[in-house]
């Protein structure tokens, strides 16, 4: 029972044995009733507020979770990344753009905050974990169009190979010919 019924209470307490008639007793119970419904929502609204906390860092460690996959799969693929830009740009603008939803999401959806009809000292959270999701979402996409680079100049340097090899790959007549 919380300090306010227990005040209120004795206060009707003392009034039911000074004659008061059974009104009073009446209001007596609304008023317990009434408290007991306050603190009951208060509860509510706790149980709210840590569900929306927990979901927020749910999504928060799902985030995290990729960036330890990504790490772990560009340690693996170092080499096979190199040889093959065309994988990689296809990574790390796939892990890329699922980080920057996920940061969007930890902004927005997932922003807790102070469920209606509750009274919050402290909403939200700090700011700084979604911008460093989204800081990396950008970076694996900037990587990704590192790797986009390096597998155009790899084509480019395919189409001069087979060049000088004995084929162009059109005259000015738009027939193929041999050199």
């Amino acid at each position: 029972m919380t300090e306010a019924a227990a005040t209120t209470i004795k206060t009707f307490s003392s009034k039911t044995m000074n004659g008061t008639n059974g009104i009073t007793i009446f209001s007596l119970l609304i008023l317990v009733a009434s408290a007991a419904a306050q603190q009951q929502a208060t509860t509510d609204c706790a149980a709210e507020i840590q569900d929306e906390m927990n979901r927020y860092h749910t999504v928060g460690g799902l985030s995290l979770a990729l960036t330890v996959v990504n790490a772990i799969i560009r340690a693996v693929n170092k080499q096979r990344f190199q040889e093959n830009p065309t994988t990689a740009y296809t990574f790390f603008f796939s892990m890329g753009a699922v980080k920057i939803i996920l940061g969007i999401l930890l902004f927005t959806v997932f922003w807790p905050g102070c469920p209606a009809g509750c009274s919050c000292t402290q909403t939200g959270s700090i700011a700084t974990y979604p911008l460093i999701v989204l800081f990396i979402g950008f970076l694996w996409m900037y990587y990704g169009f590192q790797f986009y680079q390096l597998a155009k100049e790899g084509a480019i340097q395919n189409a001069a190979d087979a060049k000088v090899g004995g084929v162009s790959m059109t005259s000015g007549t738009g027939v193929s010919s041999v050199v």
